[in-house]
């Protein structure tokens, strides 16, 4: 089952996103996702069911990993 969490980038811009259960994360998580012109970085600000309930209407893009410093 792939974990729905939500991403907040620059501007506060949120969009969901899934986890496909191979990366440990947490709230505050640094992250890198794909964006339309190659991958684009931010900090997990939700976890979980208020995800799901939220992007209910459509398939979530898989989070590409963790992002290390």
């Amino acid at each position: 089952m792939i974990d729905l969490l939500e991403i907040e980038f620059k501007g506060n811009r949120k969009n969901g996103y899934g986890n496909p259960g191979e990366i440990p994360l947490a709230i505050g998580d640094l992250v890198i996702v794909p964006a339309e012109k190659g991958k684009e970085a931010g900090v997990v600000s939700k976890l979980g069911r208020l995800v799901a309930l939220k992007e209910l209407d459509k398939d979530p893009v898989l989070i590409t990993a963790k992002a290390t410093q």
